[in-house]
C-alpha cells in the first residue's frame, strides 16, 4: 500500500487493505502478527477493540494508556447521549473509568521497578485521574514507600521529601525516619547515637527518643553532647512525651542551668539547683 497508493487518505486505508488481502488471497481474521491485527483494527476505526488488543497482547500497559490519551486529544471521544453505533466515535464518559484503571495498573507496575519507581509515582499522581482513582493511587504510593528499602540517610531523606510533597499520611514519613533511627542506634560510636537521636526527632517518636537520651546520659561523651547542644535540647523538649519525657526534660534543663551557674562561678545558685534536682528525684537512675 505504501508504494501503490502513497496518497491514500486515512478513510480509504481500510478498503485498500481489504483489496490487498483479496489479491493475495489472505484472510484478514487469520492474521498472526499483533502489529498487523492492530493496524487493521485502527483502519476500521474500532477504538475500543484496539485498546482491548493492546491490553491483551502488549507486555507493557504504556501502549494502552497513551493510545487512550491520543484518542481523547484527537477529539475522537466526545460526549454522547446513550450508546453510539459508530465505532469511530467513543463515549467520553465511558473512557474515564477505563483510563483510571489503565493508569493505576501501569503505575503499580512501575512502582515495583528498581529504577523507574519514581515515574510510577508521577503516573499515580496524574491530576487527570478522577478523585477516587487518585485516592487509590496515593494508597499504592503510601504502601510502596513504607516497605521500600533504603540504605543511606540521603535515600531516606529523599523518600520523606517525596512523601511530604504529595501529601501522604504523616505515618509514612515517621516510619521512614524511625527505621533509620533504629538502624543508626545499632551502629557503633557516639556519632551513630547522635544521628539516631536526630532521626528519632524527625520521626516524632517520643518513646524512642527517650530511650536514646537515656543511653546518652550514661555515656560521658553523650552526656556532654546533650548538655552543650542548646538547639538539640530545644528539639527534645518538643518531642519527648509528657508521660515519659517530662522528668527527663526537666532534669536536662535544670542540669544545663546548673552547669551554666558553675561556669559563671555562682556557687549558691549551682548548689540550689543541685539540691532541687535531688529533692525532686529527677536524676536518672540506672
Amino acid at each position: 500500500m505504501v508504494y501503490t497508493c502513497p496518497t491514500a487518505k486515512p478513510g480509504e486505508l481500510l478498503q485498500l487493505a481489504l483489496t490487498v488481502f483479496s489479491e493475495l488471497e489472505m484472510n484478514p481474521e487469520a492474521l498472526e502478527e499483533t502489529r498487523d491485527r492492530l493496524l487493521l483494527l485502527a483502519m476500521e476505526g474500532d477504538i475500543l477493540c484496539v485498546i482491548k488488543e493492546l491490553q491483551a497482547t502488549m507486555e507493557d500497559p504504556w501502549w494502552a494508556v497513551h493510545f487512550l490519551d491520543l484518542v481523547v486529544a484527537a477529539g475522537i471521544a466526545r460526549e454522547t447521549s446513550g450508546k453510539t453505533q459508530n465505532k469511530r466515535e467513543v463515549d467520553l464518559a465511558s473512557l474515564g473509568p477505563l483510563r483510571n484503571a489503565l493508569v493505576l495498573d501501569y503505575g503499580g507496575i512501575l512502582l515495583s521497578h528498581s529504577t523507574l519507581w519514581e515515574l510510577g509515582v508521577r503516573y499515580l499522581e496524574d491530576r487527570a485521574l478522577e478523585e477516587s482513582a487518585r485516592g487509590l493511587g496515593k494508597a499504592l504510593i503510601s504502601a510502596h514507600l513504607e516497605r521500600r528499602p533504603f540504605r543511606t540517610e540521603r535515600e531516606a531523606t529523599k523518600l520523606m521529601q517525596l512523601a511530604g510533597s504529595i501529601g501522604l499520611p504523616s505515618r509514612v514519613i515517621s516510619g521512614i525516619a524511625k527505621t533509620m533511627a533504629i538502624r543508626k542506634l545499632k551502629g557503633p560510636g557516639m556519632g551513630s547515637k547522635q544521628s539516631a537521636l536526630l532521626w528519632a526527632l524527625k520521626a516524632g517518636d517520643g518513646p524512642l527518643a527517650t530511650i536514646i537520651v537515656d543511653s546518652l546520659l550514661w555515656d560521658k561523651d553523650g552526656g556532654k553532647l546533650l548538655m552543650e547542644e542548646g538547639p538539640l535540647l530545644e528539639c527534645l523538649r518538643g518531642v519527648l512525651p509528657a508521660q515519659t519525657g517530662a522528668e527527663r526534660m526537666e532534669f536536662l534543663g535544670m542540669f544545663c542551668d546548673f552547669k551554666a551557674a558553675v561556669v559563671r562561678k555562682d556557687r549558691s545558685e549551682a548548689v540550689k539547683l543541685l539540691v532541687d534536682m535531688c529533692q525532686a528525684d529527677l536524676i536518672p537512675k540506672r
